[in-house]
């Protein structure tokens, strides 16, 4: 099967096809696995039937066509392919010219029985032409009717495609009834086609919050897809602000021509409000409902005791919004938000959407009003909204509303921005609760965001000889603690942690974050477990006005789990958020969890999945970051890439750390230490890679990071030269809670005596807790050490974690000794489950080469049958 453009211009339309006629593959054909096997099956029976493709506008039916074309040329097929259009559906075989004689008769029957001798003359013996007709609903009946003619007569195999709900030539119809063709429904593609193909053209901006967005508005339709990802991804994540010259809105105009004003009106209300109550539509608009919900265009659906309309296609509301001329959009917004208000706002979104439509209508909106309206935006983290609620609010001074905007801009990266926007906040503050909200979260954003952590610090010490003890002073010293930990220290936050025991809901929760978090960072993990649980049962209290503390206590509980040496279970609670955080479709979250779940595959040696998920979080943080992670994730991600050998990512990545860190942001700077620690081993300096690691480590293990520190410390094992960093695990493993540090300062130990026994040992131990890429690289040092007859299982254990984690290309194993070809590792891992008799039909070799090559494994590996070699090759 082909791998081409999804929509594309037409191959060979009017003349024979050859196998070349392939497209881009930069958009793969996915997404209709079932349906080809179906249409195949209908080509091979015996004998051949025909194929009516049935589907909405941009279903992808031409594309299917194609790919049904193509492997019927490959498989020896006689193949002529026609395209109707409105411009031929008038002319008698007018689609069909291309395929008769130059030289014609003017009588259509004499034309007739000419093109039926046309036809007759390119089929094969014993096999009718297939004739491929593109948009066959738009056939004149005299086409029509020739097709059906000889096909009952074998002289041609229809396959056509046809719109749904489009009037079509009876002749065709009677393919069906007749039982000369089968009808096969195109519908839309599922969620993980839709997602291959943004991953196709985006590559790393395929974020999961951007093909959340594209399936949201697409809804699995091919051709929106295609012209969503063709406008660029900034229109994707943001509103659709298409020009009208743009191809995406040529494509909905056409699904949308044709209809009645009733119809019209019913569609500019949805777009304009979003979703409605069909109450809320005219008795006329209702009327029209079931007309739309023919034409795909419009959806109906229950919600509790209200039947809700909104669009099929939400990218088709966005771009008919956009579309509507001025006066037309503020007459519809003033006579909907007069209708939803008339009815009480009883739903949930009402004040969002009443607000927004009266700012759009031109009447002067309350900015107390707007302010609220832009805070519920803002916790359902419709962001662009709440920005547009919060400006237009704080043109009038609203604090609330300069609050609002301040943080969006600030969780947009906007740090600059966010700074003016909250220094307003603050002057404009009459209340010492808001002026300190105001104060917090412009210390944050200097902090976090512009990485001017003295400043910040500054901003909250200040503020803290002014402010009265009380809520609004614990508030700011939670702040402050937060601040310190982001210049390496957690002593305050730990402090916190066991001061506040009485203080508000809000305020233990946000110190329950922030102290177990420096719990974890010093290896405290089992004391941090304690403030974790409590924390959470706050967090699902609070959840309304604090949505994201649950995220932030389980991550802590993550990096804990990790450092205890429990990775399967800290992978499989990332892995549960990241999915959730998805469905939600909240950015920060998404971009915590994709990091957080990238570290986890790192530590494993999924390094591709690691280097996607952590790119994700990095392209998520660029546009939404308020916890500070973008430096990390793209540090990670480095060092992710250098594990895979992959130097050209490196080094992009390695450089756009540099461009960002700030001096002050003490964690970034772990991380760019431990960038540098791979470059240098990519450039082949591994002592100098451990000794750079034993001082990062060494100012980690100093600065309240000690959750870094150990992994950094760790690499210079891994880097060849465990003299420089022994004593230093050995330090960690004394205080850090769990037993992984004591594994690693072991196989510090081991690989500086030479023992390959105790190296061995070291290993499993490592794969038990499941970092499968140290494990790995113990065992490439164990190989080289211990005599060949006692390495069989090490052997045979290395080469299953190689099969399963082959891009893995660390210092350790690079060094390790090829001791089994890939022919032969191949063999071996079949040779667990099959015959060698199935193993040389399904590899096209012979028997006696199968064993051969068995032969040479068991040798390689000091065994002697298949029950050793499948205990050998045990984690193959």
């Amino acid at each position: 099967m082909s791998k081409g453009l999804l929509i594309s211009p037409p191959i060979g339309w009017g003349s024979r096809v050859s196998s070349q006629s392939r497209s881009d593959p930069a958009w793969p054909f996915v997404g209709r696995e079932r349906e080809f096997r179906t249409a195949s099956a209908a080509l091979t029976a015996r004998p051949p039937r025909g194929l009516l493709v049935v589907g909405q506008a941009g279903a992808g039916k031409s594309r299917f066509l194609r790919e049904l074309v193509c492997w019927a040329v490959d498989r020896g097929w006689e193949v002529e392919q026609v395209r109707a259009t409105p411009r031929t559906s008038s002319i008698p075989l007018g689609a069909l010219s291309s395929l008769l004689p130059s030289e014609t008769p003017d009588a259509l029957w004499a034309l007739y029985r000419i093109a039926i001798q046309a036809l007759a003359a390119r089929a094969r013996p014993g096999r009718p032409l297939l004739l491929a007709v593109d948009d066959a609903h738009l056939l004149d009946d005299t086409s029509a009717a020739l097709i059906h003619q000889t096909s009952d007569r074998g002289i041609v195999l229809p396959v056509m495609t046809i719109r749904s709900h489009e009037p079509r030539p009876q002749a065709l119809s009677d393919l069906w009834t007749d039982d000369l063709a089968d009808q096969l429904v195109l519908g839309a593609l599922d969620r993980q086609s839709s997602d291959k193909l943004v991953e196709a053209a985006l590559g790393p901006k395929a974020t999961s919050l951007v093909k959340h967005r594209v399936w949201d508005l697409a809804r699995g339709n091919p051709l929106l897809i295609r012209e969503l990802l063709t406008l660029g991804v900034e229109l994707v994540t943001d509103l659709v602000a298409a020009d009208p010259t743009d191809r995406l809105v040529e494509v909905v105009s056409q699904r949308l021509e044709g209809l009645d004003p009733t119809g019209r009106e019913v569609l500019e209300a949805l777009a304009v409000a979003g979703p409605l109550e069909v109450d809320l539509l005219t008795p006329e608009g209702r009327a029209a409902l079931p007309g739309l919900e023919r034409r795909q265009l419009v959806e109906t659906r229950r919600e509790g005791r209200r039947w809700v309309v909104g669009f099929a296609h939400p990218l088709h509301g966005e771009v008919l919004r956009a579309g509507l001329p001025p006066s037309r959009l503020r007459e519809v917004s003033a006579r909907l938000a007069e209708s939803i208000e008339a009815t009480g706002m009883r739903r949930r979104d009402d004040l969002i959407r009443v607000a927004r439509l009266q700012l759009d209508s031109g009447e002067p909106p309350d900015p107390a009003v707007l302010a609220r309206a832009a805070g519920a935006a803002f916790q359902v983290f419709a962001y662009p909204l709440a920005e547009y609620l919060a400006r237009a609010a704080s043109s009038a001074g609203e604090p609330e509303a300069l609050l609002v905007l301040g943080e969006v801009l600030s969780r947009s990266g906007r740090g600059e921005e966010a700074e003016e926007v909250y220094a307003r906040a603050v002057e404009a503050s009459s209340d010492l609760q808001t002026r300190v909200r105001a104060l917090v979260g412009r210390a944050h954003n200097l902090g976090f965001v512009l990485g001017r952590v003295s400043d910040a610090r500054r901003l909250v010490d200040e503020a803290l000889d002014e402010v009265p003890p009380g809520f609004e002073s614990q508030m700011l010293r939670i702040t402050g603690a937060w601040l310190a930990a982001l210049a390496g220290s957690f002593e305050e936050a730990i402090r916190l942690g066991r001061e506040q025991p009485d203080a508000p809901d809000g305020v233990r929760l946000t110190t329950a974050i922030v102290s177990t978090l420096g719990l974890v960072m010093r290896g405290q993990v089992l004391a941090a477990e304690a403030g974790i649980e409590a924390g959470l049962e706050l967090a699902h209290r609070l959840r309304t006005s604090m949505p994201f503390a649950a995220d932030l206590l389980e991550a802590n509980r993550f990096m804990g789990w990790v450092l205890l040496g429990r990775l399967a279970e800290a992978e499989t609670l990332a892995r549960r958020h990241y999915e959730e955080t998805v469905e939600e479709g909240a950015p920060e979250a998404i971009a915590l969890w994709a990091n957080t779940l990238g570290f986890a595959e790192e530590r494993r040696g999924d390094l591709p999945a690691a280097l996607r998920h952590l790119t994700e979080a990095a392209e998520i943080a660029r546009r939404h970051d308020p916890f500070s992670i973008r430096g990390l994730a793209v540090g990670y991600a480095a060092v992710a890439a250098a594990q895979m050998g992959d130097r050209d990512t490196f080094e992009r990545l390695a450089s756009e750390l540099d461009e960002m860190w700030a001096p002050e942001d003490s964690r970034t700077g772990v991380v760019r230490s431990r960038v540098q620690v791979w470059r240098l081993a990519l450039e082949g300096h591994s002592e100098g890679a451990s000794r750079h690691a034993a001082e990062a480590a060494r100012w980690a293990w100093e600065h309240d990071a000690v959750n870094w520190g150990v992994i950094i410390a760790h690499d210079g094992v891994r880097m060849g030269h465990p003299e420089v960093v022994a004593d230093l695990l050995d330090e960690m493993a004394r205080e850090v809670d769990g037993d992984l540090v004591p594994l690693m300062a072991r196989h510090a130990r081991a690989s500086v005596a030479g023992s390959g026994a105790e190296l061995a040992e070291v290993a499993d131990g490592f794969l038990r807790m499941g970092f499968d890429l140290y494990g790995m690289g113990a065992l490439a040092q164990a190989v080289r050490l211990l005599p060949s007859r006692e390495a069989g299982k090490v052997r045979g254990k290395l080469t299953g974690l190689r099969d399963r984690y082959p891009q893995a290309a660390t210092p350790l194993l690079r060094e390790a000794p090829a001791f089994l070809t890939p022919r032969e590792a191949q063999i071996a891992r079949l040779a667990g489950r099959h015959t060698s008799r199935e193993i040389a039909e399904d590899l096209g070799i012979s028997v006696r080469t199968v064993d051969n090559h068995l032969a040479s494994v068991y040798t390689k590996l000091g065994i002697s049958s298949r029950e050793e070699l499948a205990q050998v090759l045990e984690l193959g």
